[in-house]
């Protein structure tokens, strides 16, 4: 059983939570997918080391709000395009502010945990200990 605290469930909760208010970019997560697994897979492997690797960390609102943007520069592999933009549009919608609603959540739960799955098997990012 996959541990409960995931790598992208960190990553999110700790852009998510320093982020809120003035988002200057208002662009999304890309055009649908396309991109390449080892471009991919870097570049998250870049903003979950930045994000302290799953420690128990409390990056700054600044820290967040690069991580966020770094996040949503990544182009996804067709395969998990659509997991990806929801989890994306998710973090947008909570940055805002805005409160998603109870569907929005779960579409967004069971997104990042297809897209914590693919973060381990093809980028080999490992969930945080202790979860």
């Amino acid at each position: 059983m996959r541990k409960t605290a995931t790598a992208l469930a960190v990553v999110a909760l700790l852009v998510a939570g320093a982020c809120g208010g003035d988002d200057d970019d208002d662009s999304s997560s890309g055009d649908g997918g396309g991109g390449s697994k080892s471009e991919f897979c870097d570049g998250l492997k870049n903003v979950y080391q930045d994000l302290g690797g799953g420690a128990d960390v409390n990056p700054s609102e600044d820290e967040s709000k690069e991580a966020f943007a770094a996040l949503k520069e990544l182009d996804p592999p067709d395969e998990i395009a659509d997991d990806w933009d929801k989890f994306v549009d998710y973090l947008d919608t909570v940055a805002a502010g805005k409160t998603p609603s109870q569907d929005e959540a779960q579409e967004w739960l069971d997104a990042t945990t297809r897209l914590n799955t693919y973060a381990e098997d093809k980028c080999g990012i490992e969930p945080p200990s202790g979860g």
